[in-house]
């Protein structure tokens, strides 16, 4: 066999490695089916390649353990996305005071607005007869 080819008992050793006996015959079958391969005594360097890509898709994470077992490469690091440029500089510190204070200003007001638009409503709704 080539250096990638792999054989049916070290593919199970692998499994075992992360499963006991049975589940590792169990989901090692389920794999071989996933990848399209099927049982055999052997596998070739591309059959081993479907067969890590079954792993990596049917187990996600959690079988990092079992391609590692099988001599595959680790998956490429993703790469990293480029710094976001700095938003440009706010204006002086002066204005934005200014701003505070008018909008502590007109929060008052503003709420004093809702309470006597919510009266009128509020009077509506009580019975003539109660005032």
């Amino acid at each position: 066999m080539a250096a990638n080819d792999l054989s049916h008992a070290d593919l199970l050793k692998a499994f075992e490695a992360r499963y006991d006996y049975l589940s590792a015959r169990t989901v090692a079958g389920e794999v071989l089916t996933a990848s399209g391969v099927g049982k055999k005594d052997g596998y070739a360097a591309a059959e081993v390649k479907s067969i890590v890509a079954a792993v990596q898709g049917s187990l996600g994470a959690s079988g990092q353990s079992i391609v590692d077992a099988l001599g595959a490469p680790a998956p490429a690091p993703a790469a990293k996305a480029e710094p976001a440029k700095e938003a440009p500089a706010k204006a002086p510190a002066k204005d934005d005071a200014k701003d505070d204070a008018k909008d502590e200003k007109a929060a008052p007001a503003k709420a004093d607005e809702k309470k006597e638009a919510a009266k009128p409503a509020a009077d509506a709704k009580k019975p003539a007869g109660k005032k």
